[in-house]
């Protein structure tokens, strides 16, 4: 009875054994032998190696991330990894748009469910989507549009013709304006734009 109980336990052990390390794959990564560059900038930090496996460059999601330029958080609910874009960089590469999802105003009334909500940097100057201050605008006879905020001088941002002022940068739908135009001073924190 002893042997059996002993060939049983042994018998158990390497069954387990051999289930186990069935299920675990390993592989073999090596240093990448050639540079990264993101936008001319040569990638690399001995904290986040560039690593080639059978050809395909794998870089650490962080540092991913960082070279992206988006967000990286662990939604520990979830129990996963989640990437959101912050910042992209349009076609003809003339601007980078910063998206965000949230407005925290609490000196003006600003319109926060219109689905185009983006800051743009353009030549330096930072732009924020115009239709946040649509309560205040105002139309000319002459087809100019104005923001027109409390206690402030009139903005024109939209001169007749469709064409943008020294106040605002027009693409081919959406109209900008420079908060620092108003008055105001904008930020991001995470996905809120903080109207100040």
């Amino acid at each position: 009875m002893k042997k059996f109980l002993l060939v049983f336990i042994l018998g158990a052990l390497i069954f387990s054994t051999l289930t186990i390390t069935a299920n675990v794959r390993q592989y073999i990564l090596t240093p990448a032998s050639y540079n990264v560059v993101a936008d001319g900038v040569i990638v690399g930090d001995p904290d986040y190696p560039i690593l080639n496996y059978n050809g395909t460059t794998y870089l650490s999601l962080r540092k991913a991330a960082d070279v992206l330029n988006v967000s990286l958080e662990w939604n520990g609910e979830l129990k996963q990894a989640e990437l959101n874009t912050k910042m992209k960089v349009d076609s003809d590469g003339e601007y980078k748009i910063l998206y965000f999802k949230n407005v925290k105003c609490d000196i003006l009334d600003l319109v926060t469910d219109h689905h185009d909500k983006q800051v743009i940097i353009k030549d330096g100057q930072t732009y924020v989507i115009a239709n946040l201050f649509s309560k205040y605008n105002e139309k000319a006879e002459d087809g100019a549009y104005y923001i027109n905020l409390p206690d402030r001088e009139p903005i024109m941002i939209v001169a007749p013709g469709r064409k943008a002022t020294e106040h605002s940068y027009i693409d081919a739908v959406l109209t900008f304006v420079k908060p620092e135009s108003l008055g105001l001073k904008i930020r991001l924190e995470g996905e809120t734009l903080i109207v100040e």
